[in-house]
C-alpha cells in the first residue's frame, strides 16, 4: 500500500465521530460513490428499492453520532431530541435499516421488542408516555415497522440464509480477492479458489 495505512485498518482505531467527519470532508464525487455503494448493498437484499443519497447518509450518520454521544455521557436516551424534533429514538431504529446487515437488524428489532414488551408489563402506568417519547404513537407502530421490514427482506434466489461458518468463509474469500489478506492455504489455497467458492454461493 505504498507505506500508507489502509482505510479498513485505520477505521478500527477511529471513533464514530471521526469516521463521520472523515466522510463529511470527502469530495462531492467521493461521497456520491459511497452513497451508490450503500444503495447497491441495500437494494440487493430488499424487495423495495431505495436511492440512498449522500445527503441522507449525512443526516443519518449525524443522528446516530448524536445518540451515541448521549449514551456515552449516561444521559436519558428515550426522550432525547438532538437538533431536531424528528430526531427520535424510533427514527434512529429506522435509520439502522439502511446500514445494518439484514440478519443483524432483525435480531436488533427482536431485542427492542422484548424491551418494549417488558416495559408494558412491568411499568404499565408509564409505558404509554415512554413510547410516545421514543417517537411512536403506540407500540403497534413498532410492530408495523418490524413486519414491514420482514416482508421487505429478500433472500437471494430464495436460498436459505448462510450459517455463521459459511458467512465467515464468504468474508474470508472476499478479503483474499480484494487483496486485504494473503491466501493462507487453510481455507483457500489461492484467489481463484476463493472466487470459485463465492461464485458457487451466488
Amino acid at each position: 500500500h505504498d507505506g500508507q495505512v489502509p482505510l479498513w485498518v485505520l477505521s478500527n482505531d477511529l471513533t464514530f465521530g471521526q469516521i463521520f467527519w472523515f466522510y463529511k470532508v470527502q469530495t462531492r464525487c467521493m461521497r456520491g460513490l459511497v452513497a451508490r455503494e450503500y444503495t447497491e448493498l441495500y437494494n440487493s437484499s430488499h424487495c423495495s428499492q431505495k436511492d440512498i443519497t449522500s445527503i441522507k447518509i449525512d443526516s443519518t450518520y449525524r443522528r446516530i453520532k448524536e445518540f451515541r454521544n448521549i449514551c456515552a455521557h449516561d444521559e436519558r436516551l428515550y426522550c432525547a431530541r438532538p437538533h431536531s424534533f424528528n430526531a427520535t429514538v424510533f427514527q434512529l431504529i429506522k435509520d439502522f435499516d439502511l446500514f445494518l446487515d439484514t440478519n443483524y437488524y432483525l435480531e436488533f428489532l427482536e431485542k427492542i421488542e422484548k424491551l418494549l414488551s417488558a416495559l408494558c408489563v412491568e411499568v404499565p402506568s408509564c409505558s404509554k408516555n415512554v413510547i410516545e417519547c421514543i417517537g411512536m404513537s403506540s407500540i403497534n407502530e413498532f410492530y408495523d415497522w418490524k413486519n414491514k421490514i420482514k416482508e421487505n427482506i429478500t433472500l437471494n434466489s430464495n436460498l436459505p440464509v448462510p450459517n455463521e461458518p459459511t458467512l465467515k468463509a464468504m468474508n474470508h474469500a472476499n478479503q483474499i480477492i480484494d487483496g486485504k489478506i494473503a491466501e493462507d492455504g487453510i481455507v483457500f489455497s489461492n484467489a481463484n479458489e476463493a472466487k470459485a467458492f463465492l461464485d458457487n454461493m451466488s
